[in-house]
């Protein structure tokens, strides 16, 4: 991936979430290690407006979810969390417990 595509792509995730502020959906794009950086960071200044998170097949694995995880730890109103289909192994299965958990809603 060259400089111009990777900042393209950068500019584009962060177009949709302004688009959706209460929805946080990347549902089918691929997301390499630096989106899930910067997608962490917006869960972490937003996630309290965050009810809807689609995250799945976005072939994260385990090193982007332990990426994002700060960030989903801010998602406190969340009413729908997928993350189906990223190869996520039980690895980080607490902590998507915790999420779960420490919600102030009940997920669908």
């Amino acid at each position: 991936m060259t400089a111009k595509s990777a900042e393209v792509q950068t500019t584009s995730l962060t177009l949709a979430f302004a688009l959706e502020e209460d929805h946080f959906d990347f549902a089918n794009v691929r997301l390499s290690l630096t989106d899930c950086q910067l997608l962490s960071v917006v869960l972490q200044s937003y996630g309290e407006s965050i009810t809807v998170v689609h995250l799945e097949n976005c072939c994260i694995g385990d090193d982007g979810y332990g990426i994002l995880a700060s960030g989903l730890s801010q998602c406190t109103k969340l009413k729908m969390l997928n993350l189906g289909g990223n190869n996520l192994t039980s690895r980080h299965a607490a902590h998507i417990a915790d999420v779960i958990r420490l919600n102030r809603t009940t997920l669908e």
